[in-house]
């Protein structure tokens, strides 16, 4: 029998057919299509290797999901292009190229996918780590060895990295066509030793996660609307009611960021959005950078590949 397998298991441009498919394979959930649902056209490409399995999947157009929770599945998502939005509960956040999220299985959980998101998925199931009682630390599990992990947690840059190799390692083993059960068994362990490599993802079995306070949102709110124009973290704090540490403390609390990464996050999210909807022969970079309020271009540059894996430049030419 072949432990591995590539194949397309998904192409179509019917919605109903799309839903069911993915549906199938993950958990129930709502599609609701952009205005522009005549461009919609769902492929889904899968590399297994093992209990393991890889998804790459595309829409072609804006689309939410509405999602119930996945019950026995793990997801380790990250946009090879494009931008998603993830939804649990009162945590909402953004991922472009090279950031990682994973989806824990007792939450529902919301997505918004923006056209030219490209998605790649491992999908992880929560027997395989109760197969491997040994990769588990004492502190997570209980007498029935399962394990609980957050609705979503954001990967450190690390973290992320690390997936990245580990999903390289299931495409190339998927394509090589594996046989041998010593080394599924090892790639096995691997995907489930990295998912529980690190304490942050893990959390006990009745966290609940704090909501953002409203005054904070409404600092966050107040940076969204105001993104191309210069912002000191005085009126952030002011737009919070807040003095400026306490807004500096309750902005790190809950969502990691300085008042100057909030900022930066939100203007490299507009930048990058200018740039895939620019024209190349009408658009330099450097016109949007200073739209966002990016003076020096070389640390636009940095700053753009560190958080979409690729130059601005590429974007604006892709």
């Amino acid at each position: 029998m072949a432990h591995t397998q590539i194949s397309r298991i998904l192409d179509t441009s019917d919605v109903d057919e799309a839903r069911t498919v993915i549906a199938a394979g993950y958990c129930e959930h709502r599609l609701a299509v952009s205005r522009a649902g005549k461009d919609f056209r769902a492929v889904q490409d899968e590399w297994r290797v093992g209990k393991v399995r890889m998804h790459r999947l595309t829409y072609g157009v804006d689309v939410a999901i509405e999602a119930s929770p996945l019950g026995e599945s793990i997801l380790v998502s990250t946009p090879v292009r494009g931008v998603l939005t993830v939804t649990t509960g009162e945590v909402e956040r953004r991922y472009g190229p090279g950031e990682v999220v994973t989806i824990g299985p007792d939450h529902p959980f919301r997505l918004r996918w923006e056209k030219g998101c490209e998605l790649r998925t491992i999908q992880v199931d929560r027997q395989l780590l109760r197969a491997k009682p040994e990769i588990l630390e004492p502190d997570s599990v209980g007498p029935s060895q399962s394990i609980a992990l957050p609705p979503q947690h954001q990967c450190s840059k690390d973290d992320a990295r690390l997936w990245r190799m580990v999903g390289a390692l299931l495409e190339a083993q998927a394509v090589e066509g594996t046989r041998t059960d010593l080394v599924v068994d090892r790639i096995e362990a691997l995907v489930a030793a990295t998912l529980v490599a690190r304490k942050a993802p893990l959390s006990p079995v009745n966290e609940v996660r704090s909501p953002r306070p409203r005054c904070l949102q409404a600092a966050i709110d107040f940076v969204e609307a105001r993104a191309d124009q210069p912002i000191a973290v005085v009126e952030m704090a002011d737009a919070a009611h807040m003095s400026v540490r306490a807004f500096q403390y309750s902005l790190r609390r809950h969502t990691g960021l300085t008042p100057s990464e909030l900022l930066r996050g939100i203007r490299l999210e507009r930048a990058y959005r200018d740039l895939v909807a620019a024209n190349p022969e009408e658009t330099k970079v450097a016109e949007i950078a200073h739209r966002w309020g990016f003076g020096n271009l070389g640390r636009f540059s940095r700053y753009y590949a560190e958080r979409f894996g690729e130059l601005p430049s590429q974007t604006l030419y892709s």
